[in-house]
Parts: C-alpha cells; structure tokens; sequence
C-alpha cells in the first residue's frame, strides 16, 4: 500500500470503527472485537507509513487539480 493510501486509511478505519459501535451497540462482544480489529489494522497502516517513510519526506497529497500542472497547495 503507498504511503498516501495508507495515511487516508488510517484515519478512515477509526472512524468507521466509531460508526460501527454505534450500530453493534447492543452485541457488546461483537462491538469489542470490531474495536480489537481496528485497532490493529489502524497500527498496521502506521507501520505501514513508517517503513515507506522513515524519516523521508513524502510527496503531498493533491485532491485535485485547478489546471494541468497547477496544483493547490503546493
């Protein structure tokens, strides 16, 4: 997984794991272990972005583009 990917999904899987306690909220060891397996996957896209980078730097994220070759932000 690129660095890129993985900072998104590291941000994404904490969250969808918030959602998914609201729904599981009356199955507490289904609720727990969907914690326990974001939790992980959370630190394993860390690790992730860890070995990519090190302590390199990265190519920063565009979102989108205003013209070919101007990008915001940069």
């Amino acid at each position: 997984m690129d660095t890129n990917s993985a900072i998104l999904a590291s941000m994404l899987i904490p969250a969808m794991a918030a959602i998914s306690n609201v729904v599981l909220r009356d199955r507490p060891n289904l609720r727990d272990g969907v914690t326990l397996a974001a939790a992980v996957a959370t630190f394993l896209c860390v690790l992730n972005i860890l070995s990519n980078v090190g302590n390199a730097t990265t190519e920063p994220m565009v979102l989108f583009t205003v013209m070919p070759g101007l990008d915001p932000g940069v």
